[in-house]
Order: C-alpha cells, then structure tokens, then sequence
C-alpha cells in the first residue's frame, strides 16, 4: 500500500509539474504577437484629417495624420507684437538716415563755403602782396631820384642860384616818401605772413583777429551726425535682436500651429485611440500600429521551464489554421514576474495565466505562407530539445 501511495504522489507529482507542459503541448495557447507601437500626437490641436480604418496598411499618401491649432493667441499677440515693434524701429532708422544725409549736405555746403572764402582770402593777400610789392619799387625809385636831387642841390649851395627852401622842401618830401615807403614794406611783411598762415590753413586779420568764416568749420554738424550714428547703430543692434526674436516666435507658432502625426508606410493600424476632430494633448496617444513584417510569437511556460530555455534555442511553430510548422527562434526568456505585457506587445498569448513565464520567439519571415497580419492568432509551439522528463527533473533538481 505504501508503495501503491507513493507511486500515485509521484504521477500526482509530475502532472501537477508537467501540466503546463501538457496544456501547451495539447492546446494552443501561445499567440501571434509583435511589438505595440505608438503614434502620440506632437502638439496640442484639433485633429484634422481623417483617421484610418483598424486593421488597414497605411499606404504612402495616408501616413501623415494633421494636427491644427487654432487657439495660439498668445504666441499670435507676441508675432504681432514683435513685428509691430520691429517696423517702429525701422521706421526709426530710416528717419535717422534722412537726417543723417541732410547733416552731412550741411555740412559739405558750410565746409564749401568756408572753403570758397579761404580761397579768396589768399588771393586777396596775392593781389595785395603784388600791388606792395608794385608800389615800393616805385617809392625807391622816387627816393632814389629826390635823394640825387637833393645831393645837386645841397652841392650847387645856398643863395640866389638855389634857394634854401627848394633844399628844405626836397628834404621834406624824401622824408615823407622814406617814411611810406617803410610802413608800405612793413605792410609787405604782414601780408606775407598772413598769406604764409592761409596756406597752412590758419586765418588772421591784420589786427591778429581769426574771421568768423573762418571759425565756421562745421564742427558742431559733425558732432550731431556722430551722435546720430551712434544712435542709429543702437537701433540696428536692437532691431537685429527683435527680428532674431521675431523669428524664434514665428517658428514656435508654425511648430504649435500645425504638426503631423507620422505612421510609416506599411505599417497596420492596430488601434484607434482618438477621432477625427477631438483634442489632444502633447504625448497623447492617436492609434497604435504594427509592422507585420517582423513577428514573433508570445509562448507562456512554466518557471519550471526557464532554466531549460535559452536566447537562440530553435523552436517549432504552427499557427492556428496553418497545417505546416514554421521555423522560430528564442529572442527572450522571462520569469512570472516580470513577463512583458499589452503594453509592449500586439498580442497576449492566451494561456498567460498569473504566475507564468513568458517565451519570446521570433519567426522565420520565409516560412510564413499567410497573405494577412496574422497578429493575435492561436500558435502551438514545440521545443524539440526539451520533454517532460526534463522538465520534471529540472523541478525536481535532478
């Protein structure tokens, strides 16, 4: 009886450990699966475009879904804002360079004048050198002829032949040309040196004063087109920085306005988590979509069998109404608790009960003989390289 009671607690044993086992080799419950992506909406909007149908391949033209904005009334008040004050500043740097072109006419017309009344200045001073210069040879010629006179006189003496005032009023008159002829050459000399200083771009009078001509040199001209430069330099530095403003704000409103929701071509719709015309919010999910060219099949087993399975281990598939065996192979092994979920993937395997390992295997995309996306369909793997004799050793650490 001990014996009979022993066997029975073994094969209890085994079925309960082997069970698994069994289920998953009599009943398909592994799934089609691949991985679960999402296309989350960019902006905040209003869908615009309409949605594709669940189960469709997106096609070239359909890829794009259109998100629009039409509330951006704040970042529209900064564009308009901006542009407002960069058209002030231009219009300001625009009357800054009228004035400065007005400034600097002023400027050239006082400078020419000053520059025609230097040029007669010097020819004044020219034409009155000459004439000195004219005269005095003329008075030394007078002096030189009543000086002889004088002498022929004083010779022939005093008397009835020559009479004394003659002498004296000669004398008189070779002092008075001596004297002309020295402050005519006096005059010569400071005509000279003012002409001297014209040409070195200094004016004198006579009595040593500077024209008021000449002190008209456009100085105070100068200094407010300097000051009108700078300001007008100020104001390119501050429309430079607005218009760098203004186009950051316009490429923020063109982002916020309008964004698209981009699902590649190929790829089959999932999931349709919104519509056509509802709002969403930045990260808010659109739909979920699945690349059917890459597939992989979720396998629940027990923990009892992990330690059996290994990434590039060969397995056998057939999915649920496909006669022939697919080739797969193991991608990943994961124990009960931390098996990948319907976040991640299309399809769960239907025999994921609590407390299950999970097994991913990737198909063989040349041995697939189906024409659609058989994402979620029954499978039935097999393990050539395990049984259920070493499942219940490895359980039983033997």
């Amino acid at each position: 009886m001990i014996l009979v009671a022993g066997v029975l607690a073994f094969l209890l044993y085994s079925a309960w450990i082997g069970g698994p086992y069994l289920r998953s080799v009599f009943i398909r419950d592994s799934a089609i699966t691949t991985w679960k992506q999402l296309a989350t909406a960019p902006i905040a909007g209003d869908i615009a475009t309409p949605l594709p149908d669940i189960g469709t391949q997106v096609g070239p033209d359909t890829s794009a879904i259109l998100i629009r904005n039409d509330r951006l009334f704040t970042q529209k008040n900064r564009v308009d804002d901006l542009e407002q004050r960069v058209n002030a500043i231009r219009e300001q740097m625009a009357e800054a360079g009228q004035f400065l072109d007005q400034l600097h006419e002023m400027e050239s017309a006082r400078l020419g004048r000053r520059q025609a009344y230097a040029r007669i200045f010097r020819q004044r001073l020219r034409r009155e050198i000459a004439e000195l210069k004219q005269d005095n040879a003329a008075q030394l010629t007078q002096i030189t002829v009543l000086e002889e006179l004088l002498e022929r006189l004083k010779s022939a003496g005093s008397g009835t032949i020559v009479p004394q005032t003659r002498i004296d009023e000669t004398a008189l008159r070779l002092s008075e040309l001596r004297q002309n002829q020295a402050s005519k050459t006096a005059h010569l000399a400071r005509a000279v040196e003012q002409l001297k200083f014209a040409d070195s771009g200094h004016y004198q009078n006579y009595d040593g004063e500077v024209p008021a001509w000449a002190l008209d040199d456009a100085s105070d001209l100068r200094l407010q087109r300097l000051q009108m430069t700078m300001h007008r330099q100020e104001l390119d530095s501050q429309a430079r920085f607005l218009e760098s403003e203004l186009q950051s704000a316009r490429a923020d409103l063109a982002r916020l306005s309008e964004a698209e929701v981009h699902v590649p071509a190929g790829a089959t719709i999932l999931s349709i988590e919104s519509r056509t015309g509802a709002v969403v919010q930045p990260g808010q999910v659109v739909l979920t979509w699945v690349d059917c060219s890459e597939l992989f099949v979720d396998v629940p087993v027990s923990d009892a069998e992990t330690p059996l399975i290994h990434p590039g281990m060969n397995a056998r598939v057939v999915i649920e109404g496909s006669g022939a065996p697919v080739g797969a192979s193991v991608i990943l092994v994961r124990g009960s608790a931390a098996s990948l979920g319907p976040d991640d993937l299309a399809a769960i395997a239907k025999g994921r009960d609590p407390g299950r390992a999970q097994v991913l295997l990737s198909l063989e995309p040349d041995d697939l003989e189906v024409e659609t996306c058989p994402i979620g369909q029954a499978a039935y793997v097999e393990f050539p390289d395990i049984g259920l004799i070493d499942i219940i050793r490895a359980r039983m650490r033997l």
